[in-house]
């Protein structure tokens, strides 16, 4: 008898409907837990929809009543307070374009410092350019003020009769209760109190005001420079040099490098030459921080007997054209006496130059080397500067002739 195949129930067959039975299981229990949890959904939906929040049931005033809370600021920067951002339109309604406040030399809102020997004309000639500044603008006066801390009763009041003719302030020490040691307060009050950008401070002399040699003392002092001109002030100081000359033979600044490294703008003031009746000086720049001028120079009357309104009057610039002529003149003069000798010793056939060295410095009583810087400064072939000249003799020997006084022999030259 055959069996039917297709309705036979086998191992395998029943494996299969067990799976597929237990799989059926699984999808009922799923359905029924998504169905339970959309339930749970909509009661949940129910309950928010019919909510009301506390505010709604405030009005307007008492919601404006509430108390609000800023938001908690943690670890702040500390250089935070101290930030500038945000203030350079407020800054920028005390500032004005730079200009001079003593003719060329001395920048508004910088700190300039002018070294000079004592008695060099220093004090004389930074009234004088201020007296033109003031002369220029009526109203500058008012916001100058010299300290004069280095004079004597007669100097003080005849510079004091000038501050009154151009209308700048004049502060001295021991009157109206001014200390020359109270100026670093002084400095600071002008800053705090919004007066520094309108004014101008003139130092006469600076060592008045912190010792130079006092590393302590001036960075206090230039500290405190330093913070009345980043507001706007201005600050000149006149100062000493020493006794010492340098090498170039210039002067040197008084005092340690402190106060020179700190301020804007240097000058150095000597003497170029004087006559017995007039004296030319020059101011030499040394550091700068603007516009300032390489050098400038002066001359005025020295002149015995004369008052001090009258050594201002005296005084005028001199371009760099005519000093250079000037001082030309002045050093053919002191040159004079070796350079004759020279002349006399080539006319006479003493022509190279180490007999003319031997010869002249013996005549003059001047030192070989004397001779022979005088003998380089005038060799050439320029008529306006030079006085002689030479070729190339036996053995590199170097003979000395007075320009165009050889003849002949001129290609070989």
């Amino acid at each position: 008898m055959t069996e039917d195949i297709g309705s036979a129930t086998t191992p395998a067959n029943l494996k299969n409907t067990e799976e597929i039975v237990e799989v059926d299981a699984d999808q009922r229990t799923m359905a029924r837990d998504l169905h339970q949890l959309n339930q749970e959904n909509e009661k949940l939906s129910g309950v928010l929809a019919t909510a009301t929040h506390p505010l709604q049931e405030m009005n307007t005033n008492e919601i404006d009543d509430l108390p609000t809370k800023e938001p908690a600021v943690t670890n702040p920067h500390p250089l935070r307070r101290y930030s500038l951002l945000g203030n350079s339109a407020e800054l920028a309604k005390t500032y004005s374009e730079p200009y001079f406040v003593l003719f060329y030399l001395a920048l508004r809102g910088q700190w300039t410092l002018i070294y000079a020997a004592p008695n060099s004309g220093k004090t004389l000639l930074t009234l004088y350019m201020l007296s033109l500044t003031c002369r220029n603008d009526e109203e500058f006066g008012a916001h100058v003020y010299f300290i004069n801390a280095d004079d004597n009763f007669e100097g003080m009041l005849e510079k004091l009769r000038i501050a009154e003719t151009y209308g700048f302030n004049m502060l001295v020490p021991g009157y109206k209760s001014f200390r020359a040691a109270d100026l670093i307060a002084l400095l600071d009050e002008l800053c705090k109190s919004g007066n520094a950008h309108s004014t101008v401070i003139i130092l006469d002399t600076l060592k008045k005001f912190s010792d130079l040699m006092d590393k302590s003392q001036q960075r206090r002092f230039n500290e405190a420079v330093r913070i009345f001109t980043m507001q706007g002030g201005t600050v000149v100081a006149l100062a000493h040099t020493n006794k010492r000359k340098g090498a170039d033979g210039k002067p040197i600044p008084e005092g340690t490098a402190d106060m020179l490294n700190d301020a804007d703008c240097a000058y150095l003031l000597y003497e170029v030459s004087s006559n017995g009746s007039t004296k030319t000086v020059t101011f030499e720049n040394i550091k700068s921080r603007g516009h300032s001028p390489q050098s400038l120079s002066f001359e005025y009357s020295t002149k015995q007997g004369l008052k001090y309104s009258e050594l201002l009057q005296s005084l005028q610039v001199i371009d760099d054209e005519l000093l250079a002529r000037r001082e030309l003149l002045r050093e053919q003069k002191e040159d004079a006496v070796i350079v004759e000798e020279i002349i006399r010793c080539i006319n006479t056939g003493v022509i190279s130059k180490m007999a003319i060295k031997i010869t002249a410095a013996q005549a003059t009583g001047s030192s070989e080397r004397q001779v022979l810087k005088i003998i380089d400064k005038y060799t050439g072939s320029h008529p306006q500067k030079h006085k002689w000249e030479y070729r190339v003799g036996e053995r590199g020997r170097k003979d000395f002739r007075l320009l165009n006084s050889f003849e002949g022999d001129e290609d070989e030259f």
